[in-house]
């Protein structure tokens, strides 16, 4: 009998050293999950992030680029990370337009526009699904490197398209920062969602017309219905 009684106390003071573990494990597990829940630095809009930026378009089929230099030896480099740097106006009367879908003669304007002096404009090329389009969150400039993070969104749901099948997006950025020389130090990244606000003017133009037309359509259901 004392040997039973022996043994049910060491059985109740293993279960408790047990319980102990078990307890201090979920509390730490606890404190683990917290901190995994917090949001990594990698997650936040760096602070010399530039926002404020100016954007335009253009979408056409797969294929060649859309925008390239021309045959002036002075500009003839191979663009990489798919980016072209127009740093003055040297830049753009040898930039060239292999295709011109819509809305090219307001990427024209666009970089005419530009201040070179004041300001930087990159058009960067890739493909992308028939059915998203690629927006920009923020670039990080400095004299010797550049950083630009993307997004990507679904179109508008009246856009005809098949997800199987892509297209080339040329998206074409400005931004206040002058550079004297196209940076060496090229980095970039895309996100399949939008982790910063996102301007309005950082919009695909065949959207906007979409909506319009979606608003014309309600608008004209609306009146039918009085």
């Amino acid at each position: 009998m004392f040997a039973l009684q022996y043994t049910r106390r060491r059985l109740l003071g293993v279960s408790c050293a047990t319980l102990t573990s078990l307890v201090a494990g979920c509390s730490e597990e606890q404190r683990r999950s917290s901190k995994r829940e917090t949001p990594e630095e990698s997650d936040l809009e760096p602070d010399d992030a530039i926002t404020d930026l100016e954007v335009e378009h253009l979408r056409a089929e797969s294929g060649p680029d859309i925008v390239r230099f021309g045959d002036d030896d002075e500009h003839e480099r191979e663009p990489r990370l798919d980016m072209l740097f127009l740093v003055d106006r040297d830049d753009l009367a040898t930039l060239e337009f292999d295709r011109e879908p819509d809305g090219t003669d307001d990427v024209r304007a666009f970089l005419e526009e530009t201040d070179y002096d004041e300001e930087t404009a990159v058009v960067h090329q890739r493909p992308v699904g028939e059915c998203y389009e690629r927006r920009v969150e923020y670039v990080r400039p400095t004299e010797e490197s550049f950083d630009i993070r993307f997004c990507r969104v679904e179109r508008a749901a009246t856009v005809a398209c098949e997800v199987s099948r892509e297209e080339l997006q040329a998206t074409v950025v400005r931004f206040p920062f002058a550079y004297e020389d196209p940076p060496t130090d090229l980095r970039g990244g895309e996100g399949s969602n939008c982790r910063y606000p996102i301007d309005d003017r950082n919009r695909n133009a065949e959207n906007d017309s979409e909506g319009d037309e979606s608003e014309a359509v309600d608008d004209a259901n609306a009146e039918g219905s009085r």
